[in-house]
């Protein structure tokens, strides 16, 4: 990118990269996942799932993708996504493979994501750099659309799946409409949870629906700007309740 014009609207969230962690974890069971085991792994169907090739699907935003602005900044303008394996999402896939050595990783991440954009495409930063997976329906394509595809091509196969979303959605409003304005923020609130909640649970269900006996993570937010902003702490309680209820639900 020539411009920084472009790169600001997904950077505002890449730049939250360290500005977001796992606060809330919630483990989506599939329907008998204690008999199941947590692979969804009938004890009796081992032999066989032992030659199939199993996938940790992950989605999100620049925390999945593993973003650093710094690193960004030092490549470019020539992208190489492999600069960015260091994220949470190479981290728990290391984790996994204590279990299963040949466990693929499909990272779907894209900073700047939303949970619109999730659902609708496209995800900005896809439309000018490479992604660790480049999505099946092209550049302005949906990340949702790219994970439901890889799930009905790969029936059974996939298992976890982890999502991070909703932090962009949010600092669109904290930075942008309320301009850190702790008054502005409580206003806008119970609007902004509601879309985060709405897309978020029908993000979920799709999901679900596409990997009934996959365990699904869903990941929470944390409160990025401390004590600059009255109020944030018991938002983002509120914000976290309203994913789990969501995950919950499915």
């Amino acid at each position: 990118m020539r411009s920084g014009s472009h790169r600001g609207r997904w950077i505002l969230a890449a730049a939250v990269s360290a500005a977001l962690l796992l606060l809330v974890c919630v483990l989506l069971a599939p329907p008998r996942a204690a008999a199941r085991g947590a692979w969804g792994l009938e004890g009796h169907r081992g032999h066989v799932e032992a030659h199939v090739q199993h996938t940790y699907l992950a989605l999100g935003d620049s925390l999945a993708f593993g973003y650093s602005q710094a690193r960004f900044e030092a490549n470019l303008p020539e992208e190489n996504p492999a600069a960015f394996e260091t994220g949470y999402v190479n981290d728990f896939g290391a984790a996994l493979r204590l279990f299963k050595p040949n466990l693929q990783i499909v990272n779907d991440g894209c900073p700047g994501e939303t949970t619109t954009s999730m659902i609708e495409g496209p995800c900005e930063y896809q439309e000018h750099f490479p992604l660790h997976h480049p999505y099946a329906g092209g550049p302005t394509s949906s990340q949702l659309s790219d994970a439901l595809a890889y799930l009905a091509a790969h029936p059974g196969q996939v298992n976890p799946i982890t999502i991070d979303i909703g932090a962009n959605d949010a600092l669109a409003v904290i930075e942008k409409t309320c301009e850190l304005h702790a008054e502005c923020i409580a206003r806008e609130a119970p609007s902004l949870f509601a879309h985060i909640g709405t897309n978020l649970g029908y993000i979920l269900g799709r999901l679900r629906a596409a990997a009934p006996h996959a365990q699904i993570i869903v990941l929470g937010l944390y409160n990025p700007f401390g004590e600059r902003i009255e109020g944030a702490d018991a938002l983002t309680v509120r914000l976290n309740e309203v994913m789990e209820g969501d995950a919950a639900s499915v």
